[in-house]
């Protein structure tokens, strides 16, 4: 007997139904579950702490730069679009802990700074275009240097620097004179342990404002640029227990500066919602994230938004908090296979227009990168790119 046509559409529209639901969690299910795999850069650094991502050697992919604790070393991995060739920028920086690429003599090529803990030196290491690096101190006053960081703090149109000072409770910044002749300028001292230091316009008025991160007493804080280099203190949150890391960037796209936090005794990762006025209310990303050291924020998976990533020293692991626009985040870990992780940094390391992931680990003087193979999946996936 012949159906009603009525019955056929209805069977019709219930196969394509069902078919659209089976697609739709496979899709779901694609987009819900990351896949990562380590990428072994070097394990003979020893004691490494930080890492940062610059073009050094203006091929115009990324390379590596570490910093070293125990063997005093600065270096840079060499991209070779296949691999990664180290080369050592100095074993003389006792203690090297931290470090950052600018162009600190504007002569168009990326040099090198670092935080030196136990000689309390912020140095930096002139790039003569053949990345040949001639060692330059900028300052010995920095006790137990823990940070570095570099920014037009001036507005004068050259790469000043800044630093946190753990022992002496210090924020400072340096003034280059455009020809890298440096003064110190006191931001702080009773930032009781400072570990961390970044600059970014926090207030909208057109020039560099400071945040700190401070462990003793677990406080993040800013300090308001008048626009003549003159700061005023301000208090983001003293909750932050064991304040390791600051950072700042607009994590909900509302064209205002927020701030985020890594705190290692409470495992904690939060940001600070700028209400555009400089008032700031806290929100918690994670609470599990066991000893939080470390983090980096950028929109990893190209929605749109902006995304957190963290290292936790006490559990190995960085993990990924995927932001779903309204700022509510979703934890994926990457790997828990980093003993004593320091750093992560996220940047496209493959030149293939999504964002990787570098990572360094303490104890396992480590330097790894993960490889984004997410294909336009909303939630990134890692595949393995051995590294010798």
């Amino acid at each position: 007997m012949v159906k009603p046509q009525f019955l056929t559409t209805i069977h019709r529209i219930k196969t394509s139904l069902s078919w659209f639901l089976l697609l739709c969690l496979i899709t779901a299910d694609l987009y819900a579950i990351p896949s990562f795999t380590e990428n072994v850069v070097s394990t003979a650094a020893d004691g490494v702490w930080g890492v940062y991502v610059a073009d050094v050697d203006g091929d115009g992919d990324l390379d590596i730069i570490r910093a070293s604790l125990y063997d005093n070393t600065v270096a840079w991995y060499e991209n070779t679009g296949t691999g990664y060739t180290g080369h050592v920028i100095t074993t003389a920086a006792n203690g090297a802990i931290e470090v950052y690429a600018a162009d600190i003599d504007s002569d168009g090529d990326m040099d090198v700074l670092s935080a030196n803990y136990y000689e309390a030196k912020i140095a930096w290491y002139e790039n003569n275009g053949s990345q040949s690096f001639t060692a330059h101190t900028i300052s010995t006053s920095m006790s137990y240097a823990y940070d570095v960081y570099a920014a037009d703090v001036d507005s004068d149109g050259d790469i000043d620097v800044l630093g946190a000072a753990y022992d002496s409770d210090q924020i400072a910044w340096f003034e280059n004179d455009g020809n890298q002749s440096f003064t110190s300028h006191t931001v702080t001292t009773v930032a009781d342990g400072a570990a961390s230091v970044y600059a970014e316009d926090v207030d909208n008025d057109g020039d560099m404002d400071i945040l700190s991160a401070s462990i003793n007493d677990d406080k993040i804080a800013w300090y308001e640029n008048n626009g003549s280099q003159s700061f005023t203190a301000h208090t983001i949150s003293t909750a932050a227990n064991g304040a390791n890391t600051v950072y700042a960037i607009d994590i909900d796209n509302d064209g205002d500066i927020d701030v985020l936090s890594a705190s290692q005794v409470d495992d904690k990762i939060a940001w600070y919602e700028n209400n555009g006025s400089q008032s700031f209310t806290s929100r918690t990303i994670s609470t599990t994230a066991d000893g939080a050291f470390d983090l980096y924020a950028l929109d990893f998976d190209q929605d749109g938004d902006v995304d957190v990533l963290s290292a936790s020293i006490y559990d190995n692991e960085i993990t990924f908090y995927e932001n779903n626009g309204s700022q509510s985040f979703t934890a994926y870990v990457i790997t828990s296979n980093v003993s004593g992780t320091r750093s992560v940094f996220a940047d496209d390391m493959d030149g293939d227009g999504d964002n990787d992931i570098i990572v360094t680990a303490l104890n396992d003087d480590k330097v790894a990168v993960y490889i984004n193979e997410s294909s336009g999946l909303s939630t990134p996936s890692f595949a393995a790119n051995t590294i010798s």
